[in-house]
């Protein structure tokens, strides 16, 4: 794990799913993919029922998933990398491949998932009002 201080940014508001993350942190060995997994289905699932608390679980599992690679000490890395659906992206996330940060200022900055994102798997969004950001964090290597 790194030197500086990561917290969990948000408030969750589903009771279940806080209560598994907070005693999955408290463990010597958090699965941190699993829980960007359980993040990553709630917000689908809110999505589909256009409700804008999607975003909350879309950025907890960016957050998990940033939690992972910097956890797996065998990439020898403190870089991430993020990638996005480059010609099935929004103008918005498009901007954004490729960049890179130190994994430090990847936490601090958090410029995934995209707010403004307006695509949902390759098409206009079919909620307007809502994105659905496919943007991910990939370590460099």
């Amino acid at each position: 794990m790194n030197e500086f201080e990561i917290k969990f940014p948000l408030e969750i508001p589903d009771d279940m799913i806080r209560f598994v993350i907070e005693v999955e942190m408290q463990t010597k060995d958090p699965h941190f993919h699993e829980l960007h997994m359980l993040c990553f289905q709630q917000a689908y699932e809110l999505f589909e029922q256009e409700n804008d608390a999607h975003f909350t679980y879309l950025y907890a599992s960016k957050f998990f998933q940033l939690m992972r690679i910097s956890s797996l000490d065998y990439l020898h890395s403190n870089k991430v990398e993020i990638v996005t659906a480059r010609n099935e992206s929004c103008k918005h996330c498009r901007e954004l491949q490729g960049k890179v940060f130190t994994i430090e200022q990847a936490f601090k900055e958090m410029p995934i998932p995209v707010k403004s994102c307006t695509k949902f798997c390759g098409q206009e969004n079919a909620h307007p009002d809502i994105g659905w950001c496919r943007c991910l964090w990939e370590p460099v290597l």
